[in-house]
């Protein structure tokens, strides 16, 4: 449950970290924080609800920033985390579920599509036909019952990602993260057209 002035986090230890970014993503600095960061600061009421793309584009982002601040080698995340996370379960996600709905792809077609898309890459090495099938597979049953699931999360993580990136590169010498940070939740939860002008 989650309260504003307790709030509870259960993680199951699966060792070797990997609970780490979950941990991120759900609770602090991702969505428990974020949430709460609004409940607490809400200049209007609208800022008490926000888009799926807001509120995932934020908590995606939390995941990768907080491994800045373990004992993991950030490269070696980064390079995980840009192939597993964002390749296979975001944008791979996000075009599949775009190519089922819109253009009526099917399973085969959905595989072959992931398959040719990631040739050369270390997980073509991995799979085989079986597995870009059953991978394809498991991202078409959440496209077919939350049709666009994928796509909140692919935009929101591009946009909050790029949003905040540019204001580090513009402002960083003068401002630190944890302002950069402030000024992006201040904003809340918005249209990314309207946080890309006023950041």
């Amino acid at each position: 449950y989650d309260q504003l002035s307790k709030n509870l986090l259960l993680v199951n230890d699966l060792g070797g970290g990997a609970d780490v970014p979950t941990a991120g993503h759900e609770a602090f600095p991702g969505h428990m924080y974020e949430i709460n960061y609004h409940m607490m600061n809400a200049k209007s009421y609208y800022m008490l609800d926000g888009t799926t793309a807001y509120r995932e584009g934020w908590s995606t982002y939390s995941e990768s920033y907080i491994m800045r601040y373990t004992d993991f080698d950030y490269a070696t995340y980064q390079a995980y985390h840009l192939l597993l996370e964002l390749v296979m379960n975001m944008y791979m996600g996000a075009y599949l579920d775009m190519g089922f709905h819109y253009y009526g792809w099917d399973l085969a077609e959905c595989a072959k599509r992931m398959s040719d898309i990631l040739a050369g890459t270390i997980v073509a090495q991995l799979y085989n036909d079986q597995l870009w099938e059953m991978q394809a597979d498991w991202t078409l049953t959440l496209a077919k019952e939350i049709p666009c699931y994928f796509v909140s999360y692919c935009f929101g993580n591009y946009y909050c990602t790029n949003i905040i990136n540019d204001a580090v590169e513009k402002y960083g010498n003068d401002y630190s993260m944890t302002e950069i940070h402030k000024a992006y939740l201040d904003m809340g939860p918005s249209y990314y057209e309207l946080l890309e002008e006023y950041m």
